[in-house]
């Protein structure tokens, strides 16, 4: 295999490497993560992607490598979408894909090929925050999905029949512990440009600092923080801010957090409802 990369020859080495890895699999880490580095060369790259089109067994191991942190992410691009017109891409690759067109700063990119991994009700829900009605009946999961793990102290849930607007809403549960609360969150994929959050919600906690609707850049530093004060009776109330996102910001973050300033402001009981969680663009 080395004689043959060093002839140039290209396509017999990654023949080679292809038989190496089916009789020596505890290989395949090192080999393809060095292999990986080197798919700047076109005839190179084109000829793994003519192995990895034919699936063979170390084609997982080949997107692990891709990911790694050495690999110039617009090299993995280049690869998975090249190999995406050799056949279907199988979700490990989709992910893959998805997660080199964010490291290339490609965030727009990135959203829409997860967008396009949906199915066609799922993709309806896509504004610019995926679902911020909370009408997806069965949660699902992704690079641009809700997260849904709140911490300890708290529980999420979906609730119908219960909504601002639409059938159903978000119920946040507190049960008294401590909570340090770091759900619902969602990466965002928002161009530059002014913005307006707005979000409606149901507070029936006994919190004594407010719940606080944040976006943020995913590099640091809060856009627009939308406090989720308390009205003096249990009701849906809306709130909304204008916020600007710098050319700079290519990537955002959307999050729920409770403002404390002691232990005793993170210890809550009661329930709190979110709905219409949403990002509008102010010069549509």
């Amino acid at each position: 295999m080395d004689d043959a990369f060093r002839r140039g020859r290209v396509e017999e080495g990654t023949t080679h490497l292809d038989a190496i890895l089916r009789v020596a699999p505890d290989l395949a880490e090192p080999l393809l993560r060095a292999l990986a580095t080197e798919l700047g060369d076109v005839r190179l790259r084109r000829s793994v992607i003519d192995m990895v089109a034919t699936d063979p067994p170390w084609a997982d191991r080949m997107m692990a490598a891709l990911r790694d942190s050495s690999v110039d992410p617009t090299i993995a691009v280049a690869f998975i979408e090249e190999l995406s017109t050799r056949r279907r891409l199988v979700p490990l690759e989709q992910s893959a894909l998805i997660d080199a067109l964010s490291r290339a700063g490609r965030t727009g990119d990135a959203r829409l090929a997860w967008l396009a991994t949906l199915g066609p009700r799922e993709r309806e829900l896509a504004g610019n925050v995926f679902d911020g009605g909370f009408e997806e009946r069965t949660p699902i999961t992704g690079e641009f999905a809700w997260s849904w793990d709140a911490g300890p102290g708290a529980d999420i849930s979906l609730e119908q029949g219960n909504a601002a607007s639409g059938e159903q809403s978000l119920r946040i549960d507190f049960n008294g512990r401590a909570v340090t609360l770091r759900a619902p969150s969602q990466r965002l994929a928002l161009a530059p440009g002014p913005y307006v959050l707005s979000s409606a919600y149901d507070d029936r906690t006994d919190a004594s600092q407010p719940f606080t609707l944040i976006v943020g850049c995913a590099s640091g530093g809060d856009l627009a923080r939308l406090e989720l004060a308390r009205q003096a009776r249990s009701s849906w109330t809306r709130l909304s801010a204008p916020f600007e996102v710098p050319s700079e910001c290519t990537q955002q973050r959307i999050w729920l957090a409770l403002r404390s300033r002691s232990m005793a402001d993170t210890q809550v009981t009661g329930t709190l409802h979110l709905d219409d969680v949403a990002i509008r663009n102010s010069l549509q």
